[in-house]
């Protein structure tokens, strides 16, 4: 894994009844420290206020937590592994510790990563769709 810059948290508070997750930081919000300030991020939370979420009183947060980059620090996707390891260390921690009522998958990798989504279903088969999501191995 080489990341072009240090994790960056999420925003807001971690007892919103609202969370919303995206990929992963890009460069602005890499150097910012802060989730969707970046242009996807503001087109993500114009979305959002378009829907009548206030961003103040949601948790905002990525599956990656580093800006991943690539050779000569070229932006690049997130790798499997690289989803893997901040799911398990980091999301699904802490989804379990305050169990927010809703969240939000912003983009299909983070929908993918938060419904365990093995049957490469596109984000556009789940649009709308409401779906409990528990840590892989868990049972109720």
């Amino acid at each position: 894994m080489y990341f072009a810059a240090g994790p960056v948290g999420g925003s807001g508070s971690l007892k919103s009844d609202l969370w919303v997750v995206t990929e992963a930081p890009d460069k602005d919000e890499a150097k910012a420290g802060l989730p969707m300030v970046g242009a996807a991020g503001k087109v993500g939370m114009f979305a959002l206020k378009a829907a009548g979420v206030d961003r103040k009183k949601v948790h905002v947060t990525n599956v990656v937590r580093c800006h991943p980059t690539g050779g000569r620090g070229i932006p690049r996707p997130p790798t499997g592994e690289e989803v893997a390891y901040c799911m398990e260390r980091f999301l699904w921690p802490e989804l379990e510790m305050y169990n927010p009522n809703a969240v939000v998958a912003m983009g299909e990798l983070a929908m993918q990563a938060l419904m365990g989504n093995n049957e490469d279903r596109k984000i556009s088969e789940w649009r709308g769709a409401v779906r409990e999501i528990e840590p892989p191995g868990k049972k109720k």
